[in-house]
């Protein structure tokens, strides 16, 4: 799997912080080992107080819970390969997300959606289609109708879009 899973506890001794627990999966893109985040899974954070040590462990064990059970689900994705008619429809599902339902796109325009800015998203399961159009989608890169789309800047969007996606992607595997 190109996305590791990772947790980033921080807590400070001295109770002067709040104690931060952040659940991401990683990727790996360069040959330099540089890593970057490429989904916040859930987290916490919360006044240093609040929490004993035994309420600090329960807490991490739900989110490792939560982490094995992604950590399976991209797993399935990365083995089901999709058709080149799937992923046309996916990149078509996904472009109504962000509003494009009047508009049908050429095969031109969803090539260029599917198409693999990095080698870790070159292939056709339905992983690396969720990364490609994703990534697309956010940063706005790709045209419809000879213009170009913008990027999602507001973060509530940023957050509705990518959990539709979630979604999404889920359908396309449970239609397997």
């Amino acid at each position: 799997m190109e996305a590791r899973p990772t947790i980033v506890l921080m807590n400070n001794h001295m109770g002067t912080y709040p104690v931060q627990c952040d659940l991401s999966l990683f990727r790996l893109v360069c040959s330099n080992r540089l890593m970057v985040q490429e989904k916040s899974l859930d987290g916490f954070r919360n006044r240093h107080t609040k929490y004993n040590l035994e309420e600090v462990r329960n807490l991490l064990d739900q989110k490792l819970d939560l982490m094995h059970e992604t950590t399976k689900v991209i797993t399935n994705w990365n083995m089901r390969e999709m058709t080149e008619a799937e992923r046309f429809t996916f990149a078509t599902e996904a472009l109504a997300l962000r509003g494009a339902t009047d508009y049908k796109p050429t095969q031109t325009e969803l090539s260029n959606i599917l198409m693999a800015t990095r080698n870790a998203d070159k292939g056709n399961n339905l992983y690396n289609t969720f990364n490609i159009v994703q990534e697309k989608l956010i940063t706005g890169d790709y045209s419809l109708n000879d213009r170009k789309a913008r990027a999602i800047e507001n973060p509530m969007r940023d957050v509705e879009i990518n959990k539709e996606l979630w979604a999404l992607a889920s359908k396309f595997y449970e239609k397997n």
